[in-house]
């Protein structure tokens, strides 16, 4: 769907939907971040046994997690982003991406349409990219890039999103990235998540999010769901404590 304006699209999460207006609902907390991913026609390249967009995945493809994402055109999305700008209730806009072929020029071209209608920053949360790239999106004035490393130790990486599942990054690839970034990002405007519940120790959690701490980086956790469809759909959540 790139390299046509008038035809590209992007998916926008159900609460982002209804915070601009694109379809009726309800929420008791209105997101102040508007939520974005990139849209492909087909899977990720990636295999990862957690989510709903892997290669491997019989889920739902409008998905991500448990969160529904359709897909509406970037100009109409751009336009309610306009409109709600002015009363604060958005602040800022966080494009995520999948794998594809293609996936960065069409980033490229969603930060320059957003940035030539709206003041809001952006955020990119993306998978480890090389360093040009991170380069390109600091000069682009990207305010936060995020690089999740999603597993707590390596040996939980290879069965969930490494080798053991047809993987095509590794763990250190994913460290190496949030390491570049800090050349072109402040500390505090790099970011990674964790994702507790993938069969981790405790100590193994505590451990990475420390050393990404020590680096620099700002580390989020998430709290593994089983959605049917995924590699993993049989596979207990965490307790919440």
């Amino acid at each position: 769907m790139a390299g046509c304006w008038s035809k590209m699209y992007v998916r926008v999460s159900s609460g982002t939907e209804i915070q601009l207006g694109l379809r009726k609902g309800y929420l008791d907390v209105k997101p102040s971040t508007a939520y974005l991913l990139t849209y492909y026609e087909g899977r990720c390249k990636g295999n990862c046994a957690f989510c709903t967009q892997a290669r491997g995945s019989k889920a739902n493809p409008n998905f991500l997690s448990r969160v529904l994402w359709p897909p509406h055109p970037l100009e109409e999305v751009i336009a309610r982003l306009k409109k709600v700008e002015g009363k604060g209730e958005i602040r800022r806009v966080c494009i995520q991406t999948i794998i594809y072929e293609g996936m960065f020029r069409d980033l490229l071209t969603i930060i320059e349409r957003i940035k030539a209608s709206v003041g809001l920053p952006i955020s990119v949360s993306c998978h480890p990219i090389v360093e040009e790239q991170i380069k390109q999106l600091a000069e682009m004035g990207v305010d936060r890039i995020a690089i999740p490393l999603d597993t707590a130790s390596e040996e939980v990486f290879e069965k969930v999103k490494g080798r053991e599942v047809g993987g095509i990054f590794k763990r250190r690839d994913c460290l190496n990235s949030l390491k570049t970034a800090l050349k072109y990002f402040s500390p505090k405007h790099v970011l990674s998540y964790l994702m507790i519940g993938l069969g981790e120790k405790e100590v193994d959690a505590v451990k990475a999010i420390q050393e990404l701490t020590d680096l620099g980086v700002v580390c989020g956790l998430f709290a593994f769901t089983p959605i049917r469809g995924i590699a993993l759909e049989e596979f207990p959540p965490p307790p919440l404590e």
